[in-house]
């Protein structure tokens, strides 16, 4: 245990997980939100063709999605950088759908009377629909978290080299990071989901229900 405490290849690659999920989880979380609250309260052209192609997203294996994404993080420069993981991430759809499913649940009526009173939309979603979307956004952080801490395809494809793996990947290649690091691997998701179990499971219950 004292060799692997004091093991900076470990901490390095704890420190790589650490930079692709804490952004990743940031950025989802902004946009998951803002899209998942447009689909369910702005009725514009198209909404429900764009609703289908996000599921039909989320329904496709997510190596099938390796190879295009690989082929457009190449042509922009992005590959071995670690903007080639958190992008594609960030803009997942399974943020908005989330988001999607919680928005739909809150009133019509409170988000007209506040447009009759003259609050502008940033208001109305800042006011009204953010508080309401608080449990869907703990969820989508326990469980975004939770995905991206575990990431290992997208990142060995895509950063390729051996300093720039997360602690994810890390742990496959090195024999070194044995249960130990195993469980301290596990600590970080441990602490989040203790943090927000209270409103994930409050927010499945509602879900449940209706």
């Amino acid at each position: 245990m004292e060799a692997l405490l004091n093991s900076s290849d470990f901490w390095y690659a704890f420190w790589n997980s650490c930079q692709l999920s804490i952004p990743i989880m940031l950025g989802i979380v902004c946009v998951g939100t803002l899209g998942g609250y447009a689909f369910a309260k702005f009725h514009f052209k198209g909404r429900r063709v764009v609703l289908i192609i996000y599921i039909l997203l989320m329904l496709m294996p997510f190596q099938v999605l390796l190879a295009p994404q690989y082929r457009l993080l190449y042509a922009l420069g992005l590959t071995k950088n670690a903007l080639s993981v958190i992008l594609p991430n960030i803009f997942s759809p399974f943020g908005a759908y989330l988001i999607y499913n919680y928005a739909i649940q809150i009133e019509d009526e409170s988000i007209e009377a506040a447009r009759i009173d003259g609050a502008g939309e940033l208001r109305i979603f800042a006011s009204i629909a953010l508080p309401q979307l608080k449990n869907g956004i703990a969820a989508l952080v326990i469980l975004n978290l939770v995905d991206t801490w575990n990431l290992v395809e997208q990142a060995t494809v895509f950063l390729q080299e051996e300093f720039r793996y997360p602690l994810s990947v890390a742990m496959n290649a090195e024999a070194d990071f044995n249960y130990i690091g195993s469980v301290l691997f596990l600590i970080p998701l441990i602490l989040v989901f203790l943090m927000g179990k209270d409103a994930l499971i409050d927010g499945i219950g509602k879900q449940v229900v209706k």
